[in-house]
């Protein structure tokens, strides 16, 4: 059973039940989920507790469901939008692509890399554009096969096996570049940007 951490007591707030039920939930969706895997568990707890605190009140102890079957309902949704959330700033990192200028095998150069801007992008999409320039200069640090691999995986849409032949690379010499691509982004906060 999930257990709040001494370091985040939250004093007569909160019932050890509705400290449990939150703990139990974060793990349930952090099973099924890949993007809340990756959050801070005591972020989600106090987001879901936070959330939980505004919205106990419109508890109806006349409707049919339990008080604790209601704050479940409460907490899955708000995990939920968090979900949505997450998913949808992948997507919105996905109308800034990286590109790169086609080389004779097809896939990409070393260096030479340009973030577009989406037409879609408002200027008020500082984040966004942030994210984007993190994007190049995380790609750029890359070496030369690791970005034609990037952009083999990633916009030519090949999979592993095609980018191996396409560039002459064994397998297990591929899985180990691209889990090296992988740590780079995870070093850098863009995990969550990879496919």
């Amino acid at each position: 059973m999930w257990r709040c951490p001494v370091s985040c007591e939250y004093g007569d707030l909160f019932e050890e039940w509705e400290l449990a039920l939150v703990g139990s939930l974060i793990s349930k969706f952090g099973r099924s989920w890949e993007c809340l895997r990756k959050e801070d568990k005591d972020d989600l707890q106090q987001e879901c507790l936070i959330h939980w605190y505004l919205n106990r009140k419109s508890y109806d102890p006349l409707k049919e469901v339990s008080r604790r079957g209601f704050m479940a309902s409460v907490i899955r949704n708000r995990l939920m939008d968090l979900v949505r959330e997450k998913n949808a700033d992948k997507r919105k990192v996905s109308h800034c692509c990286v590109e790169f200028p086609p080389e004779d095998d097809g896939l990409i150069p070393s260096s030479d890399c340009v973030v577009r801007e989406s037409p879609s992008l408002s200027m008020d999409s500082a984040d966004l554009l942030h994210l984007g320039i993190d994007l190049k200069r995380t790609v750029r640090k890359l070496t030369p096969r690791q970005q034609k691999i990037c952009h083999g995986l990633g916009p030519s849409g090949l999979s592993a096996r095609e980018v191996g032949r396409r560039l002459k690379i064994p397998s297990t010499t591929l899985h180990r570049e691209i889990g090296r691509i992988r740590d780079r982004f995870e070093q850098v906060g863009l995990g969550d940007y990879l496919e």
